[in-house]
């Protein structure tokens, strides 16, 4: 049994590394052998590198193949050397498992293939006239949007990240359609909280994500309420960030870290009481999104103050994992907030069953749950 898994840019800021790392570690501590292939964009050996940006011990059977680019621009010279390399790697028991749609037409070039092809879908290009989320509609949209029909017509399966995703191509596709959560690294208890009342925000800082409506909401909170934004992916953002806060009066209120790595990250979280998820309304965010921010606070037993949209309610509502709002109105939101951290009994059990669900949703019982989907079927492997 052989799992490759083809990512983009290591290590880069945001959670696309951080997903494609985690995920592959998971799968290696199953004794899986497991090759993560990604785009190099970083300095330092790679074991030192999961140390210090992931805090991760490498596992004796993952390797990380770090491609080069002699053309900054030229992201198919990428793709032509996963492909070349996934080539060199794979025999008739290997999975091999893509972020992107755009290697597809590459890894489909292999003649007599063997090994079996599947697209972790994070993203969604099939019916472009449905994305209200996308600005523009461009060339680059276009020729992706082919490349994934044409492509999912010969591979072996999906692997969708909720079951409202799963719904959404079963609209589309006639294939194998396997549902798997993302995961944690491990489940922190439940810490004791003083009278200061810690919320976080993590990840991305622009206003796509909400954080308007955060501020908005962090007006109304009594005072002994503190908002940390654990993100910005870079100065010019941060900057914009604290002159908003400044600007709206909330610099006692809300503070922003900027970019952390995930030691750091974790840190942070273990002093947090609540995890705010103020995403808006469009059709990423009702079909296609399992925020990488939510399971940071899975980590950490936080409950959710989330958006109320079909797949953060797949997520946070059906689960008891937190509170579904209506972020427009962030007076509202406010007082929901104080109205739970002022129920100390269900608060609690909120909290408790986080931890619980936490503890069954590691990346490495996920890297187990895709081994036994992806291999059911083939008893050989």
């Amino acid at each position: 049994m052989k799992i490759i898994y083809i990512a983009n840019n290591w290590i880069a800021d945001g959670s696309s590394s951080v997903y494609a790392t985690y995920n592959v570690w998971g799968i290696a501590r199953n004794q899986i052998e497991t090759h993560l292939i990604v785009r190099n964009v970083s300095q330092g050996d790679t074991e030192s590198l999961l140390k210090s940006y992931f805090n991760l011990e490498c596992p004796q059977n993952l390797t990380i193949h770090r491609l080069n680019k002699r053309f900054k621009k030229a992201n198919i010279e990428y793709y032509w050397k996963a492909a070349r390399l996934v080539r060199r790697l794979a025999d008739e028991h290997t999975a091999v498992i893509s972020r992107t749609p755009k290697i597809l037409p590459h890894l489909l070039r292999t003649k007599n293939r063997k090994f079996r092809i599947f697209y972790e879908t994070h993203n969604f290009f099939h019916d472009l006239d449905r994305r209200d989320d996308l600005a523009k509609k461009n060339f680059s949209l276009q020729k992706t949007a082919f490349q994934e029909k044409l492509a999912l017509k010969r591979i072996d399966g999906l692997i969708c990240l909720t079951h409202t995703l799963k719904e959404l191509w079963q609209e589309y596709v006639d294939l194998p359609l396997h549902v798997i959560y993302p995961g944690i690294v491990e489940a922190h208890p439940p810490q004791r909280h003083d009278q200061n009342l810690n919320l976080a925000y993590t990840g991305s800082l622009d206003m796509g994500r909400g954080i308007d409506r955060l501020l908005e909401m962090a007006a109304h909170l009594p005072s002994n309420y503190r908002v940390w934004l654990f993100g910005g992916k870079n100065e010019r953002e941060i900057e914009q960030m604290k002159n908003r806060i400044h600007e709206a009066g909330l610099h006692d209120t809300v503070e922003v870290s900027g970019w952390l790595t995930q030691t750091e990250l974790q840190q942070r979280l273990g002093k947090m009481q609540l995890g705010l998820l103020p995403l808006k309304d469009n059709f990423f965010n009702r079909y296609l999104t399992a925020p990488s921010k939510f399971f940071d606070y899975l980590s950490h037993s936080l409950p959710t103050v989330s958006s109320s949209l079909p797949a953060l309610d797949e997520l946070v509502k059906h689960n008891n994992l937190g509170i579904s709002v209506n972020w427009d109105q962030p007076n509202e939101v406010a007082r929901e907030i104080v109205k739970l951290m002022g129920d100390p009994a269900k608060y609690n059990i909120m909290r408790d069953g986080v931890y619980r669900f936490a503890q069954e949703h590691t990346w490495e019982k996920r890297g187990r749950r895709i081994a036994e989907a992806l291999f059911t079927n083939h008893p050989q492997d």
